[in-house]
């Protein structure tokens, strides 16, 4: 279960999240992590107190992705400076955006883990899929796939360009919804996401 309580302290809103189970995202929030909204990730946070505030929600697609995604304790020991840094990564819009964070991170704390480059990677894959109206992600050990609102994505035509480019990887799914699914050849789920990055990228190219 999930308690989320929000109280008003002057100007600001203070979020106490207790018993935070994130049921079938497997470890995307890192391990060890409940109860603790710096260590669940800015854009979790970001987003529940946008709508909070503002009473509306932001649409975007459901994320089961099964990797390792968040900036460990020892990289960013301070706690403001995490939350600064996750703020930053969940604001992205462009690629020159994730440049100048990677930058940021390597000159100010040195080599990037592996789980903040899955992090960055994730959120990178979640914007391009908001640009094709997805309405899930999931990348997992027997699934990896692209599931969308409606099959009006494949008229596009920079949605067929990419599965004409990635045609040996990608094959179209109408069993229950309209999925694109994406086809393991052995590779990790971290190499599966970026492959599907590889896609997004070329079907959102403007």
């Amino acid at each position: 279960n999930t308690i989320i309580e929000f109280t008003e302290m002057g100007s600001g809103i203070k979020i106490a999240m207790r018993d935070l189970e994130i049921r079938g995202a497997g470890n995307i929030l890192g391990a060890e992590q409940h109860g603790h909204m710096d260590k669940i990730g800015y854009e979790l946070y970001s987003k529940l107190l946008k709508e909070e505030l503002s009473g509306t929600e932001e649409k975007m697609p459901d994320l089961d992705v099964r990797i390792s995604a968040y900036i460990p304790e020892k990289y960013i020991e301070n706690n403001t400076s995490k939350m600064s840094v996750y703020k930053e990564i969940a604001e992205m819009v462009s690629f020159a955006d994730e440049l100048e964070i990677k930058n940021y991170l390597t000159e100010t704390y040195g080599a990037i883990p592996k789980e903040t480059l899955n992090l960055i990677d994730v959120c990178i894959v979640k914007r391009l899929a908001m640009k094709v109206n997805a309405k899930k992600i999931t990348v997992s050990e027997k699934n990896v796939s692209i599931t969308f609102e409606d099959f009006k994505i494949f008229g596009s035509k920079n949605m067929q360009n990419a599965m004409d480019e990635f045609s040996d990887r990608v094959r179209i799914s109408m069993a229950i919804e309209p999925t694109l699914e994406f086809l393991k050849q052995g590779e990790s789920n971290r190499d599966m996401l970026g492959l599907m990055r590889e896609f997004l990228t070329f079907a959102t190219k403007s």
